[in-house]
């Protein structure tokens, strides 16, 4: 009886030794599945979005980076060239006063379509534009808006003279698309040079 039961706990002891080496290498293993698996997942994630780290200092690097963007700026350098431009229309719209005031419809339409004289509309607007924030704004819109009227209204008047309407007189047409035109010039000039707006912080 003895015999056996000091045969029982050898083998148990024996069964031990054994068995315990065998699951400590199991959880050892099963850690280190575990582990990589995580580090693989931290690993994926800083790919994917990218460490705290990285994504700080990237943010910092684009707000520094930045380049600050002011229509003002952009639009009083434009102004520059636009003013250049309408003295260039105007100059071509002087060259309309003969045909003007001698009723030569075909003649003043011709006129009235020079590349600088197409443009000039645009070139108002950059003016426009330019000066929309500074005291000026309102006289460029008042002056332009008068220009556009007027020159319409040569136009109009010099087509139905062309159509054979009677008693077509484009004189007073054409002075008052010529001094609106300079009117705006004016205005623009005086608005270019006054200086930039500051930026509300």
């Amino acid at each position: 009886m003895i015999s056996r039961t000091l045969f029982l706990s050898a083998m148990a002891v024996t069964c031990h030794a054994f068995v315990a080496p065998l699951n400590t290498a199991d959880s050892s293993s099963a850690t280190a599945l575990s582990a990589e698996k995580s580090r693989q997942r931290i690993v994926n994630r800083r790919i994917v979005f990218g460490t705290p780290a990285t994504i700080l200092v990237s943010g910092c690097l684009s707000v520094a980076t930045a380049a600050p963007v002011y229509a003002d700026v952009t639009n009083k350098v434009a102004s520059t060239a636009a003013l250049r431009a309408v003295k260039k229309g105007i100059k071509d719209l002087e060259n309309a006063e003969f045909p003007a005031v001698n009723n030569e419809y075909a003649d003043v339409k011709a006129a009235l379509r020079t590349p600088a004289l197409n443009e000039v509309r645009k070139n108002c607007l950059i003016l426009i534009k330019g000066g929309e924030d500074g005291p000026e704004a309102e006289n460029l819109k008042t002056n332009y808006n008068a220009f556009v009227k007027a020159l319409e209204a040569l136009d109009t008047q010099a087509s139905l003279g062309m159509r054979g309407r009677k008693e077509i007189v484009l004189a007073s047409y054409y002075d008052a698309a010529v001094k609106s035109l300079r009117d705006v010039l004016e205005v623009g000039e005086r608005s270019a040079t006054i200086p930039l707006q500051d930026v509300p912080e």
